[in-house]
């Protein structure tokens, strides 16, 4: 004999709170893996493009960064909410469902705020959204089939937000190189660029970096890269490149470049991410 329909016509199984949990847990991450697909794709380049000339490539990183994980993130948290919504039939009523999202998205918003230069506080951020459920069990109306489907979609958004985190890390943790690399001045043809409006930004690359001995064998071959990341001359660094007609690429491929003298030489100077 079937079981009857809920009242909004779901079946009666569904409040099961094993059920429930499955259910929003599955709805919830199958969300949350579209969500990435369509919005961590494209996001992060083009936050970084609108945000470059005013923050640097520094700062334009970990802004798209914290906008990808975050703008991703509110889908599945809207379904976790959504979901946990349908299996119940709305019987917990808005005020329980509103403070779930609340508390799911200002636990993820927190998360990102501070996941980038506070790693140790990740785990903590986690157990309380997970805690999140329980508050709400004691706090309001929530039976177990809204507590096993709330607890679904917390475990889903807890595991993509950890994975948020760690790629933000990553791209967080990668960096700038600032390439410059000999070329023969006989095939160079118009003016070449020169570093006296930048003179600090000209002693790291050529000197600094250039002449330390880990680059010493670099040098010798005529090219000398220099590491950056919250480079204290970040801001006049980004306005000389873009007075040459180049940039800091958010991709891992090499920015435009141009040719500039340095001490009698000529150098092909360039930007771009790195990740060893």
């Amino acid at each position: 004999m079937p079981r009857s329909p809920t009242r909004l016509g779901r079946p009666e199984w569904f409040s099961n709170p094993l059920v429930a949990f499955v259910f929003t847990l599955v709805v919830t991450g199958g969300v949350g893996y579209v969500s990435v697909r369509l919005v961590g794709g494209p996001l992060p380049g083009t936050v970084y493009d609108l945000s470059y000339p005013m923050l640097g490539p520094t700062d334009a990183v970990v802004a798209a960064t914290r906008a990808t994980v975050l703008l991703t993130l509110v889908v599945p948290v809207t379904a976790a909410v959504w979901s946990t919504a349908w299996v119940t039939d709305r019987s917990v009523g808005w005020r329980p469902l509103a403070a779930l999202w609340v508390g799911l998205f200002g636990l993820v918003a927190g998360t990102v705020a501070v996941s980038p230069f506070v790693p140790a506080l990740v785990p903590v951020a986690l157990l309380a959204l997970v805690a999140v459920p329980f508050v709400l069990w004691w706090a309001s109306d929530f039976d177990r089939t809204a507590m096993g489907a709330s607890l679904g979609g917390t475990g889903a958004v807890a595991v993509l937000l950890f994975l948020g985190v760690i790629l933000a890390g990553l791209a967080v943790g990668e960096g700038f190189l600032l390439v410059a690399t000999a070329v023969d001045g006989a095939n160079v043809s118009g003016a070449a660029a020169d570093f006296e409006s930048v003179p600090e930004v000209r002693e790291d690359l050529f000197t600094s970096a250039c002449a330390a001995g880990r680059n010493r064998s670099r040098a010798s071959l005529g090219t000398c890269r220099f590491r950056f990341w919250n480079y204290d001359h970040e801001a006049a660094l980004v306005d000389f490149l873009a007075r040459n007609g180049a940039r800091c690429p958010y991709d891992r491929r090499v920015g435009s470049s141009f040719v500039a003298r340095h001490d009698g030489s000529y150098y092909r100077v360039t930007c771009r991410r790195t990740v060893d």
